[in-house]
């Protein structure tokens, strides 16, 4: 199972994020939590240009300090995963699950952080 998800991997990724903005921008559509304006245009036109510019960035400069970061982890034996002999489906949940709580933390810290904030509202306008 894990092969055939790294394979096609770039698929799935696409998958899930273009169904996760048809979903969320049917739901905007159906039940609304505000009244739609003509803010919703640029509402969505900057969250278009946000993710625009996360996805380049995160595809340009993550794979490369990410890979670079695992191979001198893994050659000076540090990390939990380095140091536990699990199953690779175990490291992998347990790998998951950490990013999770990074993400929602991150995400917590941007609503929380006045000057966070103010560069993070323009998500919400």
């Amino acid at each position: 199972m894990l092969e055939g998800f790294l394979t096609n991997a770039s698929e799935t990724y696409a998958y899930a994020y273009f169904g996760s903005v048809l979903v969320v921008a049917l739901v905007e559509w159906a039940v609304p939590r505000r009244t739609p304006a003509d803010m919703l245009g640029l509402r969505w036109s900057n969250n278009f240009a946000i993710s625009l510019l996360n996805t380049l960035v995160v595809r340009a400069a993550f794979p490369v300090a990410t890979i670079a970061w695992a191979t001198l982890c893994a050659q000076h034996g540090w990390g939990l995963l380095n140091a536990v002999n699990w199953p690779s489906s175990i490291g992998v949940l347990v790998t998951i699950v950490a990013l999770d709580l990074v993400v929602y933390t991150q995400h917590y810290l941007l609503h929380r952080i006045p000057m966070l904030w103010r560069l993070y509202r323009t998500h919400h306008i």
